[in-house]
């Protein structure tokens, strides 16, 4: 890919980015304007989302400044100097239920760790973990198995 490609994506990407987060405008029948929200779930916010997502996660470059804008003014408390947005973020479990520990994700990312640092093989790292956390060998694997592809995965940074 060109460089004006590479732009070009990236533009679309912060339009689609910024329609996810404050909406859109669309002009009714009366001739006033107003503001819109793609519906949760569809198409368009599904597409928008991953937008936002691939902006978030991009190292390549920093984030744009009036991306940066918006999500601040949606975390602000004081409202009255956000204009672009009356929408809100908010830090919440993702459950309606009791927040888990976790566990399963933290076996795993010792098994990713012990791979990655010491060149463990997977199953001797496995063993490792199951002496840690006293833990099954089918837990452990399991939970190896099931967070293996996001450890994976390129487009996150790991420490």
């Amino acid at each position: 890919m060109c460089a004006l490609t590479d732009d070009l994506d990236r533009d679309q990407d912060l339009i689609a980015a910024e329609t996810f987060l404050i909406g859109y405008v669309k002009e009714e029948k009366s001739g006033f304007h107003k503001r819109k929200t793609h519906k949760k779930g569809s198409t368009e916010e599904k597409f928008c989302r991953a937008a936002l997502i691939r902006l978030l996660r991009d190292q390549e470059r920093p984030l744009d400044p009036g991306l940066r804008d918006i999500l601040a003014d949606m975390f602000e408390f004081d409202t009255a100097g956000c204009l672009e947005t009356d929408f809100k973020l908010e830090v919440c479990h993702r459950e309606a239920h009791r927040p888990s520990d976790n566990i399963d994700a933290q076996v795993a990312k010792f098994v990713w760790t012990k791979m990655q640092r010491e060149g463990l093989g997977a199953d001797a790292a496995v063993v490792q973990a199951i002496e840690r956390f006293s833990k099954s060998r089918s837990f452990v694997y399991d939970a190896w198995g099931r967070f293996k592809p996001y450890f994976q995965r390129k487009d996150i940074p790991r420490k």
